[in-house]
């Protein structure tokens, strides 16, 4: 492992930078020994030539401008210095120093290509044996570091599969090596510095005339603003010139590897449609189920079992439902997870009618860090099922509560990219995070009609084989009204005497003729739409999280 780092700056344009470029340089360089002080390498570009130190057997700490590059000043224009400091890893059985060769950077038999790579490379000698022997481009077998393959490797998919483009070329390096990496490639010939990472560490900041990375923010300035390369990125910098003034400038340019379809470190360069949702039985879990079946996706219901009050009726609802609507199911019991917490639903045995208005707006059934949870083990059976989907219930209503909301799912998406196994990516997401209970209601009314079956009661209850609602809890309120709304009966029966609601009591509720619910929304056919846009409510809300 190591710390690696990049710059680019204009040396002409010594009045916009915000940093003396030896002074800056030098602390960039001796900071990448927070990552590593065993050896360390670093290049210079200063547009006329290349030219560099290794030091195997020293620190990063122990740099000095004067000293590694005495009669090698900056150029007019822009300069490039890249790097490494390198601690030894573990798992490599090397001498120790290691022979300067071993030392990154790391250059193509072109000279067009130059590599400083933190991380593991696990197929590098596969790559030796399969690309790049009996080639022009067969690295050395004296160099024994996993990262030389990489230039080498970007010189060979030039020469033999005619790449044209730098940032494509990078593209293609990706669908071949395999392990983890964060990577500084500096292509020389079209003057691009590409940062590219799956899960390890990358920083930056950069204005019109410089641009430094590193793989810590303690490796930067820290009065300047500094951004983060997001896992599963590539961020490109290339000089240009500006079209009105010829000005030379820094551009930026990211690509995402989710939407490139490109396969990186194994994954699968299409998303088979399977999906794997998080399923209490709900109102939201059941639409979602649905939805995601009738846009053709095989569906898994992951149902917790947590302590609740609810969990005899809500396995029971759950079993019916995957029975009825041909869905595998899957059951995870995290109740020793959550003994002892503090939370109405663990420990309330019953509801309480006065606090139905306080349920509804409130986080007064809050359980501790649940959803936080339920996220990590509803993630961890999708990557096990090979499900690239994993699908958590939440809508605009469950606004108080701070694991239900749209920050909570996107931080929830960006850990799992840094979580799970490099040969898997688990999309997390939420369908109807952009809709009320009410909206939700209307959605389902065309897509089902098992009301009956689902259950939304925090403390409902058997009888015989039919469920019924207490009337008394938040959720049963929001449900009543999500109905009501929609200018429906709720076919659900409650056992609770309620509080009433918009003029109905609960009591009311209770005599349904069936076949005015079943005939007021016609179901549409399930399977893939001709065009889900026009069949399905909401679909321009719902289609960017499905």
């Amino acid at each position: 492992m190591c710390g690696i780092y990049g710059a680019f700056f204009d040396y002409e344009a010594l009045e916009e930078l915000p940093f003396d470029p030896i002074l800056q340089t030098t602390t960039l360089i001796r900071q990448a020994s927070l990552r590593g002080e065993d050896s360390y390498g670093v290049l210079v570009d200063n547009g006329t030539v290349v030219r560099g130190i290794k030091c195997p057997d020293k620190s990063s700490q122990t740099f000095r401008w004067s000293d590694a590059f005495p009669t090698h000043g900056f150029g007019k224009g822009f300069n490039m210095v890249m790097g490494n400091s390198r601690a030894y890893p573990t798992v490599e059985l090397t001498t120790m120093p290691p022979d300067k060769k071993d030392v990154q950077p790391f250059m193509s038999p072109s000279e067009r290509w130059y590599v400083s790579h933190n991380g593991l490379i696990s197929n590098d000698q596969y790559i030796r044996d399969t690309y790049l022997k009996g080639t022009d481009f067969e690295v050395p077998e004296d160099i024994s570091t996993d990262s030389a393959i990489i230039p080498y490797l970007l010189d060979y998919l030039m020469r033999f599969h005619e790449y044209k483009e730098s940032l494509e070329t990078v593209q293609a390096l990706l669908t071949i090596i395999e392990g983890n990496f964060a990577m500084v490639i500096y292509d020389r010939k079209f003057l691009t510095m590409h940062l590219v990472t799956n899960f390890m560490p990358m920083y930056f900041q950069q204005s019109p005339h410089f641009l430094l990375a590193g793989s810590l923010p303690d490796f930067l300035m820290e009065s300047y603003p500094t951004e983060e390369c997001p896992p599963y990125s590539i961020t490109s910098f290339t000089l240009c010139s500006h079209p009105d003034t010829g000005d030379p400038f820094v551009k930026k340019m990211r690509v995402n590897l989710f939407n490139t379809g490109i396969k990186v470190a194994n994954r699968h360069p299409y998303k088979p449609k399977k999906v794997a949702i998080s399923f209490s039985g709900g109102m939201d879990s059941c639409v979602n189920a649905r939805l995601y079946q009738a846009l053709g996706y095989d569906v898994t219901l992951v149902h917790f079992s947590y302590g609740q009050a609810a969990e005899k009726v809500e396995k029971w609802v759950t079993q019916q439902l995957a029975e009825q609507w041909d869905m595998e199911d899957h059951y995870i019991d995290a109740t020793t997870v959550f003994k002892g917490m503090p939370s109405a639903l663990l420990t309330g045995g019953a509801p309480d009618p006065e606090m139905q208005n306080v349920d509804a707006e409130t986080t007064l059934s809050y359980v501790p860090n649940r959803n936080m949870v339920f996220a990590s083990l509803l993630a961890g059976v999708a990557e096990s099922l090979d499900i690239p989907t994993a699908v958590v219930n939440m809508n605009l209503g469950d606004s108080p509560y701070p694991d239900n909301g749209y920050l909570f799912m996107k931080f929830i998406e960006r850990c799992l990219m840094v979580s799970l196994s490099p040969n898997q990516a688990v999309q997390f997401t939420s369908p109807l995070i952009n809709l009320e209970k009410w909206e939700i209601v209307k959605l389902g009314l065309s897509l089902f009609n098992d009301w009956d079956l689902s259950t939304s009661c925090y403390y409902p209850k058997m009888k015989g084989e039919f469920v019924e609602f207490c009337g008394q809890c938040g959720p049963c309120q929001m449900r009543r009204r999500g109905f009501l709304m929609n200018k429906m009966k709720d076919p659900a029966d409650y056992y609770g005497e309620g509080i009433g609601l918009q003029g109905l009591d609960t009591r009311d509720l209770k005599e349904l003729n069936s076949s005015y619910f079943i005939n007021a929304a016609k179901p549409l056919p399930l399977g893939n739409f001709r065009n889900p846009a026009n069949d399905i409510l909401y679909y321009r809300r719902l289609k960017k999280y499905l």
